[in-house]
């Protein structure tokens, strides 16, 4: 090799026709370069071909030499037309003077091959595909035929090709053959999972099921942290949603139906439908056909549908017939039929007209409103809201009068009002408070007032009694309920993007967000990663609880918790209590107050007994069957022990300190020894989260996060649990720390975190007496995307995400 060469290296030159065989030679050079790679590299080996990488100089034979001495292997693909080649000839005589036949590979393109065994050599008058210097080789070299390639698709979905590429790549990297394509497939399924997993990501914010679906599947071709990250979002993101698509594509207008159960759809193409709350996935079509005019108001009575245009024009239904008129020379945004006479009144912005359908005259509000958000029949009249003022309109006599004002606050955002106007909300955008207030005919009364997270709201809703309200704010949606504003009883995430609308359904138990890029009908379904269990039925409502301590039975099927009062000054009566609660049942189990004092720690015995000790030091019993707390002893003492201090802990075997480790007196963190007592954890106020092996006495890894309140570590080692101050759960691989799962478990603080004895279920408690059970098995994630998606691949999916060679299972 030439001293020029030994500055540039390629695994492979491959000498071929570039006529006859190019689309073959350009195959197989991408084909040994991405053959057994890493997901994660770009080349598995470098290759040169002289016409994709062929230098543009005068001394096109010296560059050509100057590659070929550069080069480990030649890969020469015979064919008659290479035979006949000076170029590939030239490249061939090169190669055999300077390198010999040791690293020479033949691919037969074209043409025929016959080595005559009498001769040891090959038969010049029955070979047409070989020139002559190779016809004078003593010895048989390695070859691949490559005959009939034109009939296969040359790339990595053809089994016949990749077979080929694995015989060369197999003799150029010395590995069996058989062992390198076992590596191929596995690093291709790696890649594979991360480019479904990354469109599993982009779809979410426009097509949930594809989303869905997406995520499990890359989460079955190679079950890693980044793969579990994106199904936890994905799933967590979607509980209780259903996708509205429709058969007409993207929604332009929505409304409360007939009744409680029914929802009115308009779609941009004109399109109108009745959805079934219970069956969102049925869409019926209905209503006034007007193609090409996308709806942008309705209303639903039990005569039929009243709709508004983006043309301005009004129509509706009578006695069967369709009526229409152009009421508006602007997108109608708001109609109201009159329940007792055949009229609609019709408003845009500031103006506001009556159609007497019958008559099709139209009677215009003489004055210039500001901002109608309401309209309201009663009695003969049109009451309309204003921005600061209900007024009611006569259209027998034109007359405008102010009935009563409307609450004002310094920086309002959205408002809403409750189909008779009797209650309205009205969001703040300082400090992201919802104010709700009645109106009745003399004086306001507040109905109550909510705290949405900080910024503006995007869209705002009350249900028709005005019981409970919902805001969409920064991609989260919640609903209250105005009896108890404290704590949403909805709390989701993902929504649709350039919020539009929301419909609240009959006391919050369903809202419909209604976006610039989809429509979905969300409910307050528990969460199949995150289920919450109330409070025991002997709990006082008016007492703040704090769960302290939690344990899970030795088959996993049972878990029991200790709930503290913390407010006692509210009630000093107030006992500190035990319950339990069934999973496979899913129902509280045994429960009862303490008399004692508090229990401070919490363990089964079997499946009949728990153990627990109280502050003072003492130990009990609790025969979960008959309820009764008895005399208790101690457990056994663990093989290894924590002895912790403000500046350090130890971790002891035997009395004898087996692993130490030391922090500056100021930063004392939350320590967690695990189960198996090989792994220490350690999670700093400063949000540095560390984890040790003990046997080792070497630290595996650090991660920063948010601080946190709680850390456990599974019994196979398997994952590390930390959860923040706020209630979000992070579950970390426990090998490398990367992060699996992000999960919001708790709405206030947690204070305990613990796994089930199979590591397939978390629990974590604190304050607010609610424990929070986590799903942690990615099989039942998985599961539970599939089932939303509600199909399987399409074999167009298959195709854009590279799956068709692939098994999943």
């Amino acid at each position: 090799m030439s001293a020029d060469a030994s500055a540039l290296h390629h695994d492979v030159f491959i000498s071929y026709a570039t006529v006859a065989t190019g689309h073959l030679g350009a195959a197989l050079e991408h084909g040994l370069a991405t053959f057994g790679k890493s997901w994660d590299a770009p080349l598995a080996m470098d290759v040169f071909r002289d016409v994709s990488d062929q230098p543009t100089t005068p001394d096109l034979a010296a560059q050509l030499q100057h590659h070929l001495d550069a080069a480990d292997w030649l890969i020469h693909l015979a064919s008659p037309a290479a035979a006949a080649s000076p170029w590939v000839r030239e490249e061939l005589r090169h190669w055999l003077r300077t390198r010999g036949t040791d690293r020479l590979l033949l691919g037969i393109a074209d043409g025929e091959i016959v080595w005559d065994l009498d001769r040891g050599r090959f038969d010049p008058a029955a070979t047409t595909c070989l020139a002559p210097e190779l016809l004078a080789l003593p010895a048989l070299p390695k070859w691949v035929d490559f005959r009939g390639a034109d009939a296969h698709a040359l790339d990595a979905t053809d089994e016949w090709f990749v077979d080929k590429v694995a015989d060369f790549s197999a003799t150029v990297r010395g590995i069996p053959k058989d062992q390198l394509s076992s590596t191929h497939w596995r690093e291709h399924r790696k890649g594979l999972a991360r480019r479904t997993a990354q469109h599993a990501e982009m779809l979410f914010e426009s097509d949930v099921g594809r989303s869905l679906l997406f995520a499990a599947v890359a989460s079955e071709l190679d079950d890693v942290p980044e793969t579990r990250s994106t199904l936890s979002r994905v799933v967590e993101a979607s509980s209780g949603m259903s996708g509205i698509a429709g058969p007409h594509g993207r929604v332009s207008s929505v409304a409360h139906g007939s009744d409680a159960a029914t929802v009115v759809l308009g779609h941009e193409d004109g399109a109108l439908g009745i959805l079934t709350v219970d069956d969102p996935a049925r869409c019926v079509e209905a209503g006034i056909p007007r193609p090409g005019h996308a709806p942008t108001a309705l209303a639903a009575h039990p005569a039929g549908l009243t709709v508004g245009y983006e043309d301005g024009v009004a129509g509706c239904v009578v006695q069967g017939e369709v009526r229409l008129v152009r009421a508006l020379n602007q997108p109608v945004t708001m109609v109201h039929p009159d329940p007792e006479l055949p009229r609609v009144a019709c408003a845009a912005r500031g103006t506001v007209v009556v159609w007497d359908v019958e008559a099709n005259t139209l009677t215009r509000v003489p004055d210039r409103l500001t901002a109608v958000h309401g309209l309201r029949w009663q009695d003969g009249l049109l009451h309309i809201c204003d921005w600061g003022e209900i007024r009611a309109f006569d259209p027998a006599d034109g007359r405008l009068e102010d009935v009563h004002p409307v609450p004002f606050l310094p920086r309002p955002g959205p408002r809403a009002l409750t189909p008779g106007m009797d209650v309205i909300a009205v969001a703040q955008l300082d400090g992201g408070g919802v104010t709700v207030t009645s109106l009745p005919e003399t004086a306001f009364a507040d109905v109550g007032c909510v705290q949405a997270p900080p910024g503006f709201m995007d869209a705002l809703a009350l249900d028709a009694r005005g019981e409970h309200v919902a805001v969409a704010t920064g991609g989260e949606l919640l609903v209250w309920s105005l009896a108890h504003p404290g704590e949403p009883v909805l709390h989701q995430y993902g929504l649709p993007a350039e919020m539009r609308g929301l419909l609240l359904g009959e006391n919050g138990a369903w809202v419909l967000c209604w976006g610039a890029d989809r429509c979905e009908l969300r409910t307050n379904a528990p969460s199949t990663l995150c289920h919450r269990i109330p409070l025991g039925p002997a709990a006082v409502p008016s007492v703040v609880q704090s769960n302290i301590s939690v344990a899970f039975s030795p088959d996993g099927q049972e878990v029991a918790w200790v709930s503290n009062p913390v407010g006692r000054e509210l009630d000093p009566g107030a006992p500190p209590s035990l319950s339990t609660w069934h999973l496979g049942r899913r129902e509280l189990g045994a429960h009862r107050d303490v008399a004692h004092d508090l229990p401070s720690r919490l363990s089964f015995l079997d499946g009949d007994r728990v153990r627990l000790q109280l502050q003072d030091g003492d130990w009990r019993t609790w025969h979960l069957r008959t309820n009764e707390l008895g005399p208790g002893d101690p457990p056994a003492p663990a093989r290894r022990t924590l002895h912790r201090n403000t500046a350090s802990v130890r971790v002891l075997e035997a009395g004898t300190v087996i692993d130490e480790v030391t922090w500056p007196p100021t930063g004392v963190p939350r320590i967690h020894l695990s189960p198996s007592g090989t792994r220490l954890v350690l999670a700093f106020a400063s949000g540095r989260l560390l984890v040790r092996d003990v046997e080792s006495r070497t630290e595996l890894w650090t991660v920063l996060t948010a601080a946190l309140a709680a850390v456990a570590c599974s019994h196979d080692d398997g994952l590390v649990a930390g959860v923040t101050s706020s209630g979000r759960l992070m579950l970390l691989e426990g090998s490398s720390g990367q992060v699996t799962a992000s999960l919001r478990v708790h709405s206030s603080p947690v204070q305990h975190v613990v796994f089930g004895p199979a590591d397939q279920v978390l629990a974590c408690g604190g304050i607010g007496g609610l424990l929070t059970l986590v799903d942690t098995d990615p099989r039942a994630w998985r599961g539970t995307a599939r089932s939303r998606a509600g199909r399987e691949l399409t074999p167009a999916e298959a195709q854009l995400l590279g799956l068709e060679q692939v098994f999943l299972p």
